[in-house]
This record gives C-alpha cells, sequence and structure tokens, in this order.
C-alpha cells in the first residue's frame, strides 16, 4: 500500500474558472503525474509556448493548485509542483449559479474528452505493452442499481481499493495506470 494522495475540492467559482482551461488542465495533471517542471519543459512537453505555460502556471498558482519550488531551482530557471494529487468538485454545489454552472459543465466536458484521450492512446498502441498488461488492461462497463448514497459508498470503496492495491513506483514490473471511474443514472440507453 502507498501513500494516500492528497486531495482538494472546488467550491468556489474563482477556482472553477482557474480550472475550466485546457490548458491548465493539462499542466496541471502534467505536474501530478511526472512531478515538478519548468514552464519551458512543460511547454515543449504539451506543445505549447513557454509563456502560455508560465502565464496559466501563475494562474494555477494565484488559486491553489500549484506552487512555486524554488529549492529545485538553478539560476533563473522557476521550478512548479502540484499542490494535491486530485482535485474534485460536485456540479450539485453550484446549481443556484448560473455562471458557476456553466464553468462546472466546461470543465466536466474538458475532463471527458481527456479520458477519451486517454482510452485512445491506449488503444492504439497496447499490442506493444505485452500480453500481462494487455490481458490486464480494464474496458469494462456494468448496469447495477444504486440509491445516491450507496454510489457515493463505491466511489469511496472503490478509491479506497486502489489506494490498497497500488504498489510502491520502484516495484519491478509496476507502470503509473489510469484508473477512470464514471457511475450516473439513466433512463434510457442512448444506442
Amino acid at each position: 500500500m502507498t501513500q494516500e494522495p492528497s486531495a482538494t475540492r472546488v467550491e468556489d467559482l474563482t477556482q472553477l474558472r482557474a480550472l475550466a482551461h485546457p490548458l491548465r488542465m493539462r499542466i496541471l495533471g502534467r505536474l501530478r503525474i511526472d512531478g515538478p517542471a519548468t514552464a519551458t519543459s512543460l511547454a515543449a512537453a504539451l506543445n505549447e509556448s513557454s509563456g502560455a505555460t508560465s502565464y496559466h502556471l501563475r494562474r494555477l498558482a494565484a488559486h491553489g493548485f500549484v506552487e512555486d519550488a524554488p529549492e529545485l531551482g538553478t539560476g533563473r530557471e522557476r521550478w512548479w509542483r502540484a499542490l494535491h494529487d486530485a482535485t474534485s468538485f460536485s456540479i450539485a454545489d453550484f446549481l443556484d449559479d448560473p455562471e458557476a454552472l456553466v464553468a462546472a459543465r466546461v470543465l466536466r466536458r474538458e475532463s471527458l474528452r481527456l479520458y477519451a484521450r486517454l482510452i485512445e492512446t491506449w488503444l492504439a498502441g497496447e499490442e506493444t505493452w505485452g500480453d500481462a498488461w494487455i490481458d490486464a488492461a480494464v474496458l469494462d462497463d456494468r448496469v447495477a442499481r444504486f440509491t445516491p448514497e450507496r454510489l457515493k459508498a463505491f466511489e469511496r470503496g472503490v478509491l479506497d481499493l486502489v489506494s490498497e492495491h497500488e504498489v510502491p513506483p520502484d516495484t519491478q514490473g509496476a507502470e503509473r495506470v489510469v484508473i477512470l471511474l464514471h457511475g450516473f443514472p439513466f433512463r434510457e440507453l442512448p444506442l
């Protein structure tokens, strides 16, 4: 078992707006996955200008998502690190604020686009991973009945299960694995 991930919850419009930008989401994701980086190295990794990544890093810092890491810099290099491993929010927190609701929906839609790219990337190159990883990979779905309370408990249980089974990064054969969890009610399947 590894260390419990740190998380932050977005509960105000300014934080929501700060996150609801595709490049900021990608920058934050890179810092969380790859660790501290400079605006220049992020620009190269994300095929953006260093001016753009620098600007968006400052915006993320102003809203408590990243921070300066001066101990890593040498000379003029400015390093940044993510302050949390995960960010959560609930649309329910913003139902009475039309402006915040729009920002929350933008954030959710951009998250969905990122998830789709992750899955497409896996599918495009899965044969390069070998039999064990191909067999272990999960692209599955289930339809089940839940109450809202039981669905929330299910989410907590899955996240606890991930923490229980995660191995340290130096474990032989260990790779980073993205786990996407979606659960929501429906009345008609759109198939």
